[in-house]
């Protein structure tokens, strides 16, 4: 658990560092930032304790699962960033950016708008 808030506090520093403007000079449909979280969905899979497949596994969310995207970690696999997110109830965790869609105007690194 340790580790857990150990990156969740590193990731925090960097999703303040990145501001809404320039999330839109950099061409994405959606600011993500760490005042401005966004909604999201799963199409089903893992929730890492880390950034990467070689993480530990918290949970698996179950397709159409409600997320709540707060930071694009930058650390990137298959053409999509890993995410930090909330999910179920408050907790938080790491998932990859392809199984995720945007729920609201399309968020750069998800892999499109739910219910597409």
């Amino acid at each position: 658990m340790k580790m857990i808030w150990a990156r969740y506090l590193v990731f925090c520093a960097v999703a303040l560092a990145a501001t809404p403007a320039q999330a839109q000079r950099n061409g994405s449909s959606a600011a993500l930032s760490w005042q401005n979280p966004i909604e999201a969905g799963s199409w089903g899979g893992i929730v890492r304790n880390g950034p990467g497949q070689s993480h530990a596994r918290l949970a698996s969310l179950r397709e159409g699962e409600r997320v709540t995207l707060l930071a694009n970690t930058g650390v990137v696999w298959n053409d999509y960033p890993w995410f930090l997110i909330r999910f179920r109830d408050g907790q938080l965790g790491f998932m990859w950016g392809g199984i995720l869609c945007s729920r609201g105007p399309q968020v750069e690194g998800t892999y499109q708008r739910c219910g597409r």
